[in-house]
């Protein structure tokens, strides 16, 4: 019944991707046209061209050999890059069309209104790709250069006196064909200046199987805070494997903590990981209820929870505490931060949950798909607890 559940929630996806992204290449082609009228594509031609760019995601991301892993890994910067300024020139054009059609409603232009509409858009159309090009050019720049958020937070709950404790949170590093090498290495550069005491995860912190590589774990492994690296699964860490991911924290120098929690800082600070609920390994499995690690960790002076969805939960609420999350990534790509607050209201930053709990989401370090970023740079937050 569990991997009925899966499968059934991946066809839904895979239906719902092939008729938005095809479409999305149906009208890119259309309007290369208009751009472009010598230009002729026979019809063969694009609907071979459009199945090859849609199939090929799913060949990249897809485990289990069908293609080599360096082959993955070369085809993925270009694929999603591609990806990337596909869904912009969309937004893009779709906005000069709808502005044109608007302006000639207002003005009440009918010249030429026998002509096929190719003249009038041919500059506005060339226009959207000069525009999309420039965009992806910026949004990769952005997504390469990691930002540093500093909060503070005063916990009178903490011992009189008690030193500051200096938190890392760390979400959606995505490790894999894009977030490697140098890109990883100045993410690790900018966490190792903020001295830390303790560095957190709060899921994602793989894409997929090709960030299960050694010389990853190994970059991580030269993190050494104070009171250690924690860890909680997100949704991609479902779709990895749980003993895959177990063997590269531990490499990596995380604690994994799935539905678990401990104590840090002298136990003036509780940690506790919750399972992301979402299709994957832990789908309809039971770990200990949240419910349950707040009773055995919330009389803590202080409670930090690392869950991967900004989904608070009652006890959180009631309780003194700081939850963690993720997944969101500030929308990543403007203007799709639009969507992501119609299901979560709070898409990034800082909240009140409650009288005494806060919620941080963090917009995440690296990305997930088009290697770029539009709007929401790239973030590591730096949250000081002091008493």
């Amino acid at each position: 019944m569990i991997a009925m559940g899966i499968y059934t929630h991946l066809a839904f996806m895979l239906i719902l991707y092939v008729f938005f992204y095809g479409g999305a290449h149906a009208y890119f082609f259309s309007r290369l046209t208009l751009a472009f009228p010598a230009m002729r594509f026979p019809r063969a031609l694009v609907f071979s061209l459009s199945t090859f760019l849609v199939a090929t995601p799913l060949l990249v991301l897809a485990p289990g050999g069908l293609l080599p892993t360096w082959l993955r890994r070369v085809c993925h910067a270009g694929t999603f890059s591609w990806m990337g300024f596909l869904c912009l020139f969309t937004c893009v054009a779709v906005f000069v069309e709808t502005s044109l059609w608007i302006y000639r409603w207002v003005c009440s232009i009918r010249a030429h209104s026998t002509d096929d509409g190719s003249r009038p858009l041919r500059m506005p159309m060339r226009l959207a790709l000069i525009v999309s090009v420039g965009l992806c050019i910026y949004g990769a720049i952005e997504a390469a250069i990691p930002r540093v958020t500093y909060l503070t937070l005063r916990v009178p709950t903490l011992p009189p006196g008690a030193r500051r404790i200096r938190v890392v949170h760390l979400a959606d590093l995505h490790l894999g064909a894009t977030m490697r090498g140098a890109r990883l290495a100045r993410v690790i550069t900018v966490i190792q200046a903020q001295q830390p005491d303790v560095i957190v995860s709060s899921g994602d912190l793989l894409d997929s199987d090709l960030g299960l590589d050694p010389r990853l774990a190994q970059m991580l492994r030269e993190l050494r805070p104070r009171y250690g690296k924690f860890a909680c699964p997100g949704n991609h860490e479902g779709y990895v494997g749980q003993k895959r991911v177990a063997a590269f924290c531990q490499a990596a120098g995380f604690t994994l903590l799935e539905d678990q929690g401990l104590l840090v800082a002298e136990d003036q600070i509780a940690i506790i990981g919750v399972r992301d609920p979402g299709p994957g390994i832990y789908h309809g499995t039971e770990g200990t209820s949240e419910t349950a690690l707040w009773g055995a960790f919330g009389k803590a002076p202080f409670v930090l929870i690392l869950k991967h969805r900004p989904d608070v939960s009652r006890m959180a609420i009631a309780g003194f505490g700081l939850q963690l999350s993720g997944h969101l990534h500030g929308g990543q790509i403007f203007p799709f931060h639009l969507l992501v607050r119609y299901v979560y209201p709070v898409c990034f930053g800082l909240s009140r949950v409650g009288p005494r709990g806060f919620l941080h989401v963090s917009r995440g370090a690296g990305t997930w798909g088009p290697p770029i970023r539009l709007g929401a740079p790239p973030e590591i937050a730096v949250i000081d607890i002091l008493p």
